[in-house]
């Protein structure tokens, strides 16, 4: 019992050393070049010995803030962030050491996740992508010392965690081949209209599946994920970038506590094999973003699907029928009726040819027209394409009426892409289309009678018709033909 005694007694002095020598240390996303959310509550966070006195100073502040670490070594402080400006530093005193955090600016912070049309850089590089259009002028160019990007590197996690890696990278040429193209777009767009600095988080990874960026939480509501979650935390089980949360354990959840404006997204292509239930999990995954990052209306903007060959691809990768895009776009537009949550269409800018479409400027140029409106209160008149108000069937015909069409309904073509019709809701055929007025007129020769409409429904079928801001309509479907 006295030999007990003594080991506890040792134990509990080498803790104590360890904890004595912790060095003052802050959260990795605290770095040079950093971007904080302004005129906002923000949290600066690290760690430190026990009870170890901690002073910060921000030169954009005209006080110093006091605090103390607690007994595991754990610090954090909430500041009041001014109106945007920069740069500035951040010192952190400790009792043995010092940290001094250089070229900071306030502005506007998003998160940007989901796979490789959103990860891909501004840049060309070795795997098949060849960049944005005009990709080498966009790189010269790419100078805006005010929009960074931090860059966060591929993590999978088994469980939660709050080990951050990445880095915060100034918008120039030399960083070109590390920051994404698609949010690079969206920023300098936003910093050309607000006149602020701009900062992006940018968690994505290509070819990964939306059930990796959910917590285990809020996918327990889905059984085909309970037995994956049951053995996550089981070493001898392998897990990938695409097992179930793993990428939300070590690329989103790390983040929480750093206070930003809102989300875009670009997902879905990993996902189109089985589109049903994918309206279910981005709703979840909404949900449970917006609960971690405390912030029930956080505006969440993300990008439809775009038109591609599937077909074209080996059984690896494609699994899915020649309509598996329209389903999942479908899927996508139920996601619209939560609050605060917007999509950017892609029906015109897909390449058939190549799943990374390389028109990025617009997707970008749509997702911060949308962001200018819906959260920046701007005075932007349209900002997405027409909508089907309702299907009006006649004998041989059915006429389809449109809103949001601004001056007219425009179409790019000598004729319109992609209508098809049906007389029992499951055959359909090629319909031809034609612009009567404010309405399309769809019609087919082989059919006496018309009882459902669609409208690029397939993978390749890309989108013509637009109202006059040139924003393209969406494909939908009238029928009830299950997947």
């Amino acid at each position: 019992m006295v030999f007990v005694k003594i080991k506890v007694f040792l134990l509990l002095i080498l803790c104590s050393m360890v904890v004595a020598k912790a060095q003052l240390a802050v959260s990795s996303i605290f770095t040079d070049h950093m971007v904080l959310q302004q005129n906002a509550k923000v949290k600066i966070w690290g760690k430190a010995a026990a009870k170890e006195a901690i002073k910060l100073k921000l030169t954009f502040l005209k006080k110093t803030i006091n605090l103390v670490a607690d007994d595991k070594g754990n610090w954090q402080t909430d500041i009041a962030t001014p109106h945007h400006g920069g740069p500035y530093e951040m010192v952190i005193e400790g009792a043995k050491n010092t940290i001094k955090i250089e070229d900071i600016f306030l502005g506007e912070v998003w998160l940007a996740s989901g796979q490789s049309n959103m990860q891909f850089p501004l840049d060309s590089n070795s795997k098949g992508y060849n960049g944005p259009f005009n990709f080498k002028e966009e790189v010269k160019n790419a100078n805006y010392p005010s929009i960074r990007q931090f860059v966060v590197k591929g993590t999978i996690s088994r469980t939660t965690s709050d080990a951050q890696q990445g880095e915060w990278l100034v918008c120039k040429p030399e960083n070109a081949k590390k920051i994404s193209a698609l949010a690079f777009f969206y920023a300098r767009n936003l910093q050309q209209n607000l006149k602020v600095p701009i900062g992006i988080i940018n968690s994505s990874w290509g070819g990964t599946n939306i059930e990796a960026w959910m917590s285990a939480k809020d996918l327990n509501a889905f059984e085909s994920e309970h037995e994956k979650l049951k053995n996550i935390t089981v070493e001898s089980v392998k897990v990938n970038e695409n097992y179930p949360s793993v990428l939300f354990n070590g690329m989103i959840f790390p983040f929480r506590k750093y206070n930003i404006k809102g989300v875009i997204w670009c997902q879905g292509e990993n996902n189109i094999n089985d589109p049903r239930n994918y309206a279910k999990k981005m709703e979840s995954l909404i949900k449970g973003w917006r609960m971690i990052f405390e912030q029930r209306d956080l505006p969440f903007l993300y990008v439809q699907i775009a038109p591609f060959n599937y077909m074209g691809r080996s059984k690896q990768y494609f699994w899915g029928k020649d309509n598996s895009l329209g389903y999942l776009v479908e899927e996508q537009v139920k996601v619209l009726k939560i609050s605060d949550v917007f999509m950017a269409r892609t029906g015109d800018i897909g390449d058939v040819k190549n799943i990374h479409y390389r028109n990025k400027q617009e997707v970008g140029q749509r997702l911060s027209s949308i962001a200018l409106k819906e959260v920046y209160n701007k005075n932007i008149a349209i900002t997405n394409g027409p909508n089907v108000v309702k299907v009006k069937y006649l004998a041989n015909k059915a006429i389809v009426y449109y809103d949001n069409i601004g001056n007219g309904l425009i179409i790019k073509g000598k004729t319109i892409n992609g209508f098809e019709l049906s007389e029992d809701g499951i055959n359909f055929y090629p319909a031809d289309a034609v612009l009567e007025g404010k309405n399309i007129s769809v019609s087919c020769s082989q059919l006496s009678r018309i009882a459902a409409v669609r409208y690029c429904f397939k993978n390749t079928q890309e989108v013509n018709l637009f109202n006059s801001a040139s924003l393209p309509a969406l494909p939908f479907r009238t029928d009830q033909l299950a997947y």
